[in-house]
């Protein structure tokens, strides 16, 4: 009944349950009933925002059951979501079974409690782990401070680099992306370009232009689309740049690009 009703509905229809004992009864599922059973009780007493649940919830996120400890995370959140967060960020950041889809919807209502609380546990993140915390802030579209992504755009490791790059579509570090456009790996220059498309002005076209002729495929194609993407770019201001002496590779890149845009 939960999902057909919100608001002062919804705290009605948990009096109601509380009332007629349903936290009790869901948290003796979550004890002692089989795996559907459980499944349920975690969706009912996040419902229900049970507080007293909260401690064999976070037994049943910190467990190797995917789709159980998930849907507990929910009803942390649910719950408090300031706690929740507190709590458990630096495990999300390490949980590689948990869709990010799932994730997404979970905490697209509690961006502001839990933001700042990753944004301290991948500070607190190892190596090894680093790249994929970023890449799961990304695909969440979480944000990090601009010092904190200034020093990840300088680790020693490109992976962390290029994963850095994904967060770092904000106009104060301009500069350090258009540094990474250099880099030595072939993956940063790719993700560079990408954001620069995202931040670029008018200085930034000759530096697509020159990515065209990068070695690698995958730069010169990013290279194309982002120029052929930067807003202030007139058709006229294309057709000359295609004038331009270039090799053949980089006019190949920008007609297949162009293509494909037309044909999109």
């Amino acid at each position: 009944m939960h999902q057909s009703v919100r608001g002062e509905a919804s705290g009605g229809l948990n009096e109601v349950a509380y009332r007629l004992g349903c936290d009790a009864y869901a948290r003796r599922l979550l004890h002692k009933g089989n795996r559907a059973q459980r499944l349920l009780a975690i969706l009912a007493l996040g419902h229900l925002r049970d507080a007293a649940a909260w401690d064999d919830l976070l037994g049943v996120v910190h467990g190797s059951d995917s789709a159980a400890s998930v849907h507990a995370l929910w009803a942390l959140v649910q719950a408090d979501a300031a706690r929740a967060a507190r709590e458990v960020a630096p495990m999300l950041l390490q949980r590689e079974d948990w869709a990010m889809s799932q994730l997404a919807n979970i905490l697209k209502d509690a961006r502001a409690e839990w933001e700042p609380v990753l944004a301290e546990a991948v500070a607190g993140t190892d190596q090894e782990q680093l790249p994929h915390a970023l890449r799961l802030l990304a695909a969440l579209r979480l944000s990090l401070p601009a010092q904190q992504l200034r020093g990840l755009l300088n680790h020693p490791v490109a992976e962390v680099v290029s994963c850095a790059l994904r967060l770092a579509a904000t106009p104060d570090l301009l500069d350090e992306v258009r540094r990474q456009l250099g880099h030595g790996d072939w993956r940063v220059r790719v993700q560079a370009v990408r954001t620069l498309g995202q931040l670029g002005d008018h200085s930034d076209v000759e530096r697509l232009r020159r990515l065209l002729g990068d070695q690698q495929w995958w730069v010169r194609y990013r290279a194309a689309q982002a120029l052929l993407g930067l807003p202030f770019l007139t058709p006229d201001d294309l057709a000359a740049l295609q004038q331009e002496d270039m090799d053949r590779y980089a006019l190949d890149m920008l007609k297949q690009v162009r293509a494909e845009q037309e044909a999109a």
